[in-house]
This record gives C-alpha cells, structure tokens and sequence, in this order.
C-alpha cells in the first residue's frame, strides 16, 4: 500500500502533466490543426475543474459528455439551410474563432488555479 504523501505526489504530478501535454498540442497544431489543440486543452481544462469540484472518477467522464454533447446537439441550421454549429458548442468552433480561444484559456486558468486548492473534493 502506498503511502498518502506517494499518492499525493503523484497526483500532483500528473495535474503538472496538463500544461505540457497543452504545449504539445499546441506544437502540433501547425500539423493537425489549432482547432484540435485548443479542444485538447479544453477538454484538459474540463477534467481538471471536473476533478476539483467533484472527483477522479467523474473528471474522465466529463471530457467524454462534454464531446458528445457538442457533436450530437451542437449542431444546427442556420436560416439560409447551411449547417453551423450552435453557440455554446465550443468544440465545434472553427480555429481562427477568438471566443472559443478565449473559452479554452480562461478554463485553463481557472483549472490550473484551482487544481492545488486545499479544498478540492479530491482530497
């Protein structure tokens, strides 16, 4: 059985891991595409406030719903019968859309902000 101070440092190892799986998204964007890095780091900023407000097991989880959600009802028609996405569907923004680069980094902040908090239902 491992020790608490093992597991705590662990776990805090694997939240350091979030900004620089972020920077290797970000690295590849140029290849994949920036739409796709900034959905990483979304969906990465999403597992961290999930883990902080509820808990691990929860945190995997939201990234998936949050996808689904986007894909399965994000989806709309505009007026003139072309397909958009609707305006809370962030993931389905285009990658030069300066409101879902904004929704990704204040999220990230947030979450990086809040995953060293004391009070973290993880905890």
């Amino acid at each position: 059985m491992a020790s608490p101070l093992y597991e705590e440092l662990i776990d805090h190892g694997l939240v350091m891991s979030v900004p620089v799986t972020a920077a290797l998204a970000h690295a590849a964007g140029p290849v994949a595409g920036m739409d796709i890095a900034r959905n990483v780091t979304l969906l990465l900023a999403l597992v961290l406030l999930t883990r902080h407000l509820a808990n691990e097991a929860s945190a995997a989880g939201a990234g998936l719903m949050f996808l689904i959600i986007n894909l399965v009802l994000g989806r709309a028609c505009n007026p003139d019968g072309y397909t958009a996405h609707a305006w809370w569907a962030v993931a389905l923004c285009p990658s030069d859309s300066m409101t879902a680069w904004l929704v990704a980094v204040a999220l990230s902040l947030l979450a990086l902000l809040l995953a060293f908090s004391p009070t973290s239902a993880s905890r």
